[in-house]
């Protein structure tokens, strides 16, 4: 009788992108089987049991908060010796340790006049206007001249003050309690 031959056929499908370990299985095969497809070590930028998948650098957020993660290919992941590059901070935040990008407080430098309020926003401020004044301009507060606009409510005269108005009366009129009406006397 002859002598019986068995034969294993061990596969590589490492896409081209990757060694073949003839050593290891890869995942699911069994070592009982007499065909089997073997593991697979990638080359850098790919991924995935056969190393058919570009690899995404990007995937663990490895960027700082408020900077976005660009992916590289993995020609460029070679290159570059890593998987991915981070933009800068954007506009009204800095770097500090390369970890956070930090919001850069514009109220410092005293952007608003001396009649707003500057208030510190992400990336951004706001001046807000005292009450009686007006924005003209993101830093710039005038004067609301109630007396021209007719919102004073005054009955007989209206004095413009800065930020503020004053109603007053005619000759033989005194100004009422409520400081905008005129009674006789």
């Amino acid at each position: 009788m002859a002598p019986t031959a068995i034969i294993t056929i061990n596969l590589c499908d490492c896409s081209g992108h990757g060694d073949c370990l003839f050593g290891e299985l890869a995942d699911g095969q069994t070592s009982g089987s007499n065909f089997r497809i073997v593991g697979c070590k990638c080359n850098t930028g790919y991924s995935g049991s056969n190393c058919a998948d570009d690899f995404d650098g990007c995937q663990d957020n490895p960027c700082r908060k408020h900077t976005n993660c660009t992916d590289l290919t993995p020609a460029e992941h070679v290159a570059q010796k890593k998987a991915y590059t981070c933009s800068e901070c954007p506009k009204g935040f800095y770097a500090d340790d390369g970890e956070t990008c930090i919001d850069i407080n514009e109220c410092d430098s005293t952007p608003c006049d001396s009649h707003g309020t500057c208030v510190n926003t992400p990336g951004t401020f706001r001046c807000d206007c005292e009450d009686g004044y007006t924005q003209t301009s993101p830093t710039t507060c005038k004067d609301i001249d109630e007396c021209t606009e007719k919102s004073s409510g005054c009955e007989q005269i209206c004095n413009n003050n800065d930020g503020s108005f004053a109603c007053s009366c005619n000759g033989g009129y005194t100004l009422n309690d409520d400081h905008v009406t005129c009674k006789q006397g």
